[in-house]
C-alpha cells in the first residue's frame, strides 16, 4: 500500500469582501503586527475573513481605513507600497497579475492599496498557494486569489469600517488639502504631533509629493511655523 500524507491546511472558495480595514488580531503575533483583515462571504453564503500582515513599520489610521508607514522613531515617513514579500504584498500582486489593477485604482483614491476601500466589494477566488519564503522559512502555503472575479455594486462600501479613536479634526471647511495640511502645521508644537494629524486628512494619502513634505522637517512644517 502506497504512502499517503495529508498536505496540511487548504482552502478553496469564491469570496466577496463586504468590510475591509486595517487593524491587528491579538491572535496573531500578539497584536503587535498591522494587518489587512478583509470580510466577507462565500459562494453559499457564509461567513469568511482573511487577515494578512502588511509588513514592518505600518499602522493603521483613519478609523481603519489607511495603512500609515511609520520610521523607526514612529514618525510617518510618506512611504506608499508594502513590501512585495509580506502576505499582503503577495496578495496584491496576485491579484495584478490577474488583471484586477484597473478595477481596484477605480475604487479608491489612495494608492498602491494602503486604503481598504480598495478591497470592499471586492469578488476573487481565493486558494491556498505554496509560497517559497527563503532558506530561513522555507515554503508556506497561504491563502492567496487565483481568479479576479469583478466587484460587486460597482465596489460600493456595504459596510462601515469598526469605530476607532479618531484623530483631531484638522482640515478647514472650503480648503485645499495643501491648506488643510498648512493649518494643521500652524496648530501644532512640533513636526511629530503635526506628521500624526497631516497623513489623516482627507486627500493626503493620494498624494506622494505631499507625503513627503509633510515626512520632511524642513518641508511644510517648517516653512509654515517660519
Amino acid at each position: 500500500m502506497a504512502f499517503q500524507l495529508d498536505e496540511g491546511f487548504s482552502v478553496s472558495f469564491d469570496f466577496t469582501v463586504g468590510l475591509a480595514y486595517f487593524g491587528t488580531r491579538a491572535e496573531y503575533n500578539n497584536g503587535d503586527t498591522c494587518l489587512l483583515i478583509l470580510e466577507g462571504e462565500d459562494e453559499n453564503g457564509e461567513d469568511k475573513s482573511m487577515f494578512m500582515s502588511v509588513g514592518k513599520g505600518w499602522a493603521a489610521s483613519d478609523d481603519s481605513r489607511l495603512a500609515i508607514h511609520h520610521d523607526q522613531n514612529g514618525i510617518p515617513d510618506g512611504k506608499t507600497t508594502f513590501l512585495k514579500t509580506s502576505h499582503v504584498g503577495r496578495f496584491i500582486n496576485a491579484l495584478l497579475e490577474l488583471g484586477a489593477g484597473a478595477d481596484m485604482e477605480k475604487h479608491t483614491e489612495h494608492p498602491n492599496g494602503t486604503g481598504a476601500d480598495t478591497y470592499i466589494g471586492l469578488k476573487m477566488h481565493i486558494e491556498t498557494v505554496e509560497v517559497d519564503y527563503g532558506k530561513e522559512l522555507g515554503k508556506k502555503r497561504i491563502p492567496l486569489p487565483t481568479a479576479f472575479l469583478g466587484y460587486e455594486d460597482d465596489g460600493a462600501p456595504t459596510q462601515a469600517a469598526p469605530a476607532q479613536a479618531q484623530a483631531p479634526a484638522a482640515s478647514v471647511e472650503g480648503a485645499s488639502v495643501r491648506e488643510s495640511v498648512i493649518a494643521v502645521a500652524k496648530s501644532q508644537p512640533d513636526h511629530a504631533s503635526f506628521t500624526k494629524i497631516a497623513f489623516t486628512l482627507p486627500g493626503v494619502a493620494s498624494d506622494p509629493e505631499l507625503m513627503a513634505e509633510i515626512a520632511n522637517p524642513a518641508g511644510i512644517f517648517a516653512t509654515a511655523n517660519a
